[in-house]
């Protein structure tokens, strides 16, 4: 008797066992039919951004812009110009470039679209191009365009690669079933973090990860890349000497000096923190450099005698101090420090001055650009110039630095200077 109730005592678990596992794979595929095509955006951690693909119902991670560029022309379809202009155009503000004919349109968009760089009104109607493509209306020619709203709709969440041009790269946003225009990698990236949906972990973590042809990297089960230091995504910042990630998802190391946790790493973010585009600087010597005017620039070459952007990755940039200190006199209210972290002040750099070689070593010496000589490249290998906060007036024409250097004996050590806010220099956050 005993054992024919544990016999129907067991197959009522396993049924009700079966029955619940059903019901979540079933949750979980309507979740992944639901967020088909959709740029999800991790809102419980550091907004990190992961791409549904419609074809697999797998997510992908976006990674820093490079990563998010790449992947989109990974899993992007090849489209003849024919059809793709049967899908409406969405232009939104941030794509970043140099806009010729001053019709609101950046000359690589107006490219793939066919318009001219060098005259706002293509067609000579009256209306320039970017209203007309608003509106509707062909901007190279009479009448309306010939747009199909079931195609579009059909294709929703799909990249395609424009194969008659040079390969550009579309995203049909699912919500309003236009093509966005991907552009850099700076520009496909933010671009899919503004069209993203805030995702839970409980929700995102139902929809399957996929591994990308390109990337070895090893998730563990909840969805969080366990080698951080040698690849390019995500890990969650609990405690000093775990990485930290910025706005634009670069990685960062952290260090602990004392009770004071930094960056182990130069900042090298080239957007603010509400995804505009920071000014790049003119590359050579020009009278421009003789003025903050919130530019960033690459670090100098081995020589001082240009950029060397290839650097930057280890480098990082150099920034103008009102790109540093960015919103109406606070400390980095939009500003380019992770959310947490802050620009380090004197009373901070004083607290290490005896560590310094904690914070820098050989490999972190990027340079400066010195806007007495109109923005010339200095330094490079030789010393670091780091931003300060200094307690006073922030819109002071001259501010404070911290340079660490290599005295004659090879010790690291570090100096207080005044610096103008013209000048580009490094920067390295502090956690609050």
């Amino acid at each position: 008797m005993f054992r024919q109730k544990l016999f129907f005592g067991l197959i009522l678990f396993l049924l009700a066992f079966f029955t619940l596992f059903s019901f979540n794979k079933a949750q979980a595929q309507e979740l992944e039919e639901e967020l088909s095509g959709r740029i999800l955006l991790q809102v419980e951690e550091n907004g990190e951004a992961w791409y549904v693909n419609p074809e697999d119902k797998k997510r992908y991670f976006m990674g820093r812009p490079q990563d998010a560029f790449e992947l989109m022309r990974e899993l992007g379809a090849g489209i003849d110009t024919a059809k793709l202009d049967q899908i409406p155009v969405g232009i939104l503000n941030e794509l970043s470039g140099e806009d010729m004919d001053k019709d609101g349109l950046v000359d690589n968009l107006e490219k793939a679209l066919g318009t001219s760089i060098g005259n706002k009104d293509s067609d000579g109607d009256g209306y320039n191009d970017k209203k007309e493509i608003q509106q509707g209306y062909d901007p190279n020619g009479p009448g309306e365009l010939e747009l199909n709203e079931e195609f579009a709709r059909s294709k929703a969440g799909n990249i395609f690669l424009q194969v008659e041009q040079n390969g550009e790269a579309w995203y049909i946003n699912p919500q309003d079933q236009r093509r966005y225009f991907l552009g850099r990698p700076s520009d496909a990236f933010a671009i899919m973090r503004r069209l993203g949906l805030g995702i839970t972990n409980s929700d995102l973590f139902q929809i399957t990860i996929a591994r990308t042809k390109s990337k070895e990297d090893t998730f563990s089960n909840n969805g969080k890349i366990e080698d951080w230091a040698t690849t390019t995504s995500k890990s969650i910042y609990s405690s000093c000497g775990d990485p930290i990630l910025d706005i634009e998802s670069n990685l960062y190391k952290t260090v602990k000096i004392g009770e004071q946790c930094w960056m182990a790493e130069n900042v090298r973010t080239t957007i603010y923190n509400d995804y505009v585009h920071i000014a790049k600087g003119p590359v050579y010597k020009d009278s421009q450099w003789s003025a903050d005017r919130g530019y960033y620039s690459c670090p100098p070459n081995s020589s001082n005698s240009g950029r060397d952007c290839s650097s930057s990755e280890t480098l990082g940039l150099l920034y103008q101090w009102s790109v540093v200190v960015d919103g109406v006199g606070e400390r980095g209210e939009r500003g380019i420090c992770p959310e947490g972290w802050r620009i380090p002040n004197t009373s901070d750099f004083e607290k290490i001055k005896g560590q310094a070689s904690e914070l820098v070593d050989d490999s972190d010496y990027a340079g400066a650009r010195d806007s007495t000589d109109q923005g010339g490249y200095i330094d490079r290998g030789e010393k670091l110039h780091l931003w300060s906060f200094d307690d006073g007036n922030v819109f002071d024409q001259e501010m404070v630095e911290y340079v660490f250097y290599k005295d004659g004996s090879g010790e690291v050590k570090m100096k207080q200077e005044n610096v103008a806010r013209s000048d580009g220099l490094s920067l390295r956050c502090i956690k609050d």
